[in-house]
């Protein structure tokens, strides 16, 4: 800044870089202080810390806005729950999931294991097995269904990927046929939405149906080969990153993974939650429902005689009771309100934030 040089007479002193004047405060108690003109006008840019500060204080606010409304934890599996047996599964899952357990079902039957895996994911506990089981269903990158492929054939130990009666494409190589498969569920909310239409997309913007199924270069545009521009929902690795394996029942249990009856979806969940998602929860006929709780708790366990192949299969499911009189149950709070379904922020809420109904 440089010093101010005075005008003559007129008491002013002239501001730096030739902005406007200043006045010299006239009084004992001034001591020398140099003191600004009149107010800025309304949009002139002023260099002052005041609007740094309330955006301070208004991100300061804001936080404390979200830490206290907002769930701090991930969903939990028990909640997961309980959403389903109060609002039911949404049509997707339904759909995604008895496409899985019309593929366990063929498994089954033939022997040959069909999966989508990715032996090494990026999310830390994910299934390593498989990210999708693929049955008769489930199309191909050339856009065919496994069952307009050829048939499933083991030839010497092994079963190679059925090529396709319907087009050029060498060998069956699953691609993910629905939106939620690769984290794009929102698409098939929307009003517009066609199934036919959609494929997982490549890196230049057109999906795989688009592409040549034998050569993969695009028909649309220069593309000259698919490099999936998606992410797996399950291991949140890339198309590459997984492969289509069709493998027989003895050498998933050499590797100690599930077959027959434990290869079908939610066998690790209550009955009940299977008969909410799946058209037919039996596996066509395979499992048969455990038996009922209030059965166990009067002490009458199943004799060894009338225990089915799918009842072995859960020996954890329902174990035996030990003593005769149960002991009362624990009264549980609501985690949701039963007036409007909002969720509770915390165990020591009584009443919903919401609609303002009284916790049960």
């Amino acid at each position: 800044m440089r010093r101010p040089t005075a005008r003559g007479g007129s008491g002013e002193l002239v501001g730096p870089r030739g902005g406007r004047p200043l006045r010299q405060p006239s009084g004992p108690s001034s001591h020398g202080v140099v003191a600004r003109g009149p107010a800025e006008p309304y949009g002139a840019l002023v260099d002052s810390n005041e609007v740094h500060a309330e955006i301070r204080d208004l991100a300061a606010r804001v936080k404390g806005v979200i830490e206290n409304n907002f769930q701090k934890d991930a969903t939990s599996e028990a909640q997961v729950l309980q959403g389903i047996r109060r609002f039911g599964p949404s049509a997707q899952s339904k759909k995604i999931l008895n496409r899985e357990n019309a593929a366990a079902m063929l498994a089954l039957q033939t022997g040959v294991y069909a999966v989508w895996r990715c032996e090494q994911p990026k999310l830390s506990g994910s299934n390593t097995d498989f990210c999708a089981r693929v049955g008769y269903q489930h199309r191909c990158f050339c856009g065919h269904s496994l069952e307009e492929h050829a048939a499933l054939k083991p030839l010497r130990g092994r079963v190679a990927a059925p090529p396709c009666q319907a087009c050029a494409c060498g060998g069956f190589n699953y691609m993910p046929n629905e939106p939620e498969e690769i984290g794009e569920g929102w698409l098939t909310r929307r009003g517009n939405w066609d199934p036919e239409r959609w494929s997982a997309k490549c890196r230049c913007g057109h999906g795989h149906k688009q592409h040549d199924p034998r050569k993969r270069s695009c028909k649309e545009c220069g593309c000259s080969g698919f490099t999936s521009h998606f992410l797996c929902a399950v291991c949140d690795r890339d198309g590459e990153a997984h492969a289509t394996v069709f493998e027989l029942e003895q050498d998933r249990l050499q590797r100690g993974l599930p077959v027959r009856e434990a290869y079908f979806p939610l066998m690790a969940l209550d009955w009940s939650v299977r008969e909410l998602v799946l058209e037919d929860p039996t596996g066509g006929g395979a499992l048969t429902a455990p038996p009922s709780r209030p059965a166990l708790e009067t002490g009458g366990a199943p004799s060894a005689g009338s225990r089915t192949g799918s009842q072995r299969s859960l020996p954890q499911k329902f174990p035996a009771v030990a003593q005769l009189t149960p002991p009362p149950p624990q009264q549980q709070q609501q985690q949701y309100c039963t007036g409007c379904g909002t969720m509770y922020r915390s165990a020591q809420v009584k009443f919903c934030s919401q609609c303002g109904k009284q916790r049960q």
